[in-house]
């Protein structure tokens, strides 16, 4: 992997993040007021998916910088790492809720867990979407082969 394929992917992932932010945000801010928080400000939402955002586009940047000088990650490696990264963000954004908004640890738990199922959801609609149009635009293509 060359540094123009690190900077290709952490471009990707910074998209990623961003996209991710505004939902997260949102998703935080509505589930304050649900959840009756003692803060519900649209700048604490955003502070603390912020803050989150950082650290898991940073996280992920540490197997993409590793691929691009040494090689790629033996499949085992990646795959552990992902996982650990995946409970680290876990971690992060639940300790951030509980810290930022002064509440148990179970309703920061419960607030991470709304969020993450939130995100497959809307993960997995984008996905679709994402291969609806890559199917049109495949089917279009063959029109004029």
């Amino acid at each position: 992997m060359a540094f123009s394929d690190f900077l290709i992917a952490a471009g990707v992932g910074l998209f990623s993040t961003a996209v991710f932010f505004a939902i997260n945000g949102l998703l935080l801010k509505l589930i304050s007021g649900w959840m009756r928080f003692s803060d519900k400000s649209w700048s604490t939402a955003y502070k603390v998916v912020g803050i989150a955002s950082v650290i898991s586009w940073v996280l992920s940047l540490l197997p993409t910088a590793y691929s691009a000088a040494y090689g790629p990650l033996p499949r085992l490696t990646a795959l552990f790492v992902n996982i650990l990264f995946a409970f680290v963000n876990a971690a992060v954004l639940v300790w951030l809720i509980y810290r930022f908004y002064y509440t148990r640890i179970g309703k920061s738990i419960l607030a991470w867990l709304i969020i993450f199922i939130s995100n497959l959801i809307i993960g997995f609609m984008v996905g679709i979407l994402i291969a609806a149009i890559a199917v049109a635009f495949a089917f279009n293509a063959a029109q004029f082969v």
